[in-house]
């Protein structure tokens, strides 16, 4: 089967497609909204029969005898499925990638299991909304510092280069912010283009600062090659055994996260804080 390539691109197109909703799906809710989603989305397309006569015998049983409670069994058929039609590395990637960036209810598991804490899902968090940082206890704080003598600087980040030179800066405590992606937009010309960042299935660790008397601002640097093209600054990003290093005072961080970042671009909607759905995630 490692052999085989699809005869018509009608057959490749289909087989990407039903493979790259069950991944899509992976993350959704629960089993039954998952399933849910598959069956609209495959029908609405497809119709009854979503594989059509001309997809080969083996993707129709591997389909019709993975068991629908069983995420693991119909997430190795979409991967197989993906492999087995052909599908280059680059372009596994790609429609990988697509699916990925559903990891809002992995990141709530872990945050209940390790801190304790029942975080509701925000896909679209803005400046002076209350966000969740460990310092090293976990609290939520509101994302906008001010330096102490001098309290409506609402400054939302803080460059990493020049943190313990800038008097807004001295005596700031440590913190570090828990996301599992952020955006940034792209300027050319005119216009500007959001992209989400993240790392595929992990929490994303964000250096930051903050006082007592008003909020706290993520920690910069300069972006690595990986995101460079979107933007020139980017979270300092932590390893997890980093962070407590990060709070207790150490400055020069080693960067090790960067090269395992992905981007993609987003919908315009996420322009507006009042836009706050899953669908902002979605690939433009």
């Amino acid at each position: 089967m490692s052999n085989y390539y699809p005869q018509t691109s009608y057959e490749r197109e289909t087989i990407l497609n039903i493979a790259s909703v069950i991944l899509y799906c992976k993350n959704i809710g629960t089993v039954d909204q998952r399933i849910a989603y598959e069956e609209v989305y495959l029908k609405e397309r497809y119709g009854d029969n979503p594989l059509a006569d001309n997809v080969p015998e083996y993707f129709k049983r591997m389909y019709n005898t993975a068991n629908h409670n069983d995420a693991l069994d119909l997430d190795v058929w979409a991967s197989n499925a993906l492999l087995y039609v052909g599908t280059n590395p680059t372009a596994l990637k790609q429609e990988l990638r697509k699916v990925s960036h559903k990891a809002t209810k992995k990141l709530r598991k872990f945050i209940k299991e390790k801190f304790n804490i029942e975080l509701s899902p925000s896909y679209n968090i803005a400046p002076s909304q209350d966000v969740l940082v460990i310092k090293p206890d976990p609290i939520f704080m509101k994302w906008s510092y001010s330096p102490k003598w001098k309290d409506d600087m609402n400054l939302i980040n803080c460059r990493h280069e020049t943190l313990l030179e800038k008097p807004s800066f001295k005596g700031s405590l440590r913190c570090v912010f828990l996301a599992n992606g952020w955006y940034e937009w792209q300027r050319q010309n005119n216009s500007k283009t959001p992209f989400f960042h993240y790392i595929e299935n992990e929490l994303l660790y964000f250096a930051g600062i903050y006082n007592l008397n008003s909020g706290c601002a993520v920690v910069t640097c300069q972006s690595s090659e990986t995101v460079s093209h979107v933007h020139h600054r980017q979270p300092l990003l932590l390893d997890e055994s980093q962070t407590t290093e990060w709070i207790e005072g150490k400055h020069e961080i080693k960067r090790k996260k960067d090269d395992q970042v992905q981007v993609y671009e987003v919908s315009k909607n996420v322009n507006s804080p009042r836009n706050n759905s899953p669908e902002l995630l979605e690939k433009s």
